[in-house]
């Protein structure tokens, strides 16, 4: 894999340049619809789980999207 020079420059570029746009999941949470959470932050997860690597914060994401969509 090749990185740019400043991965970090490039990435705090992107960030500037989209600080106001809505992620499609917040956009699916606020028109109540079923978010992309399995298909993002699941199959890191399921990564993690079959490398024996812990992923806390992915688990505790979904679980929290998954809150939300069940208070539809």
């Amino acid at each position: 894999i090749e990185l740019a020079d400043d991965p970090l420059a490039i990435t705090l570029d992107v960030c500037r340049k989209t600080a106001q746009n809505l992620s499609s999941m917040l956009q699916d949470v606020n028109r109540k619809r079923p978010t992309e959470i399995d298909a993002i932050n699941g199959e890191i997860a399921a990564a993690g789980r079959r490398l024996g690597i812990p992923t806390p914060v992915n688990d505790a994401l979904i679980k929290k999207v998954k809150e939300i969509e069940q208070a539809y």
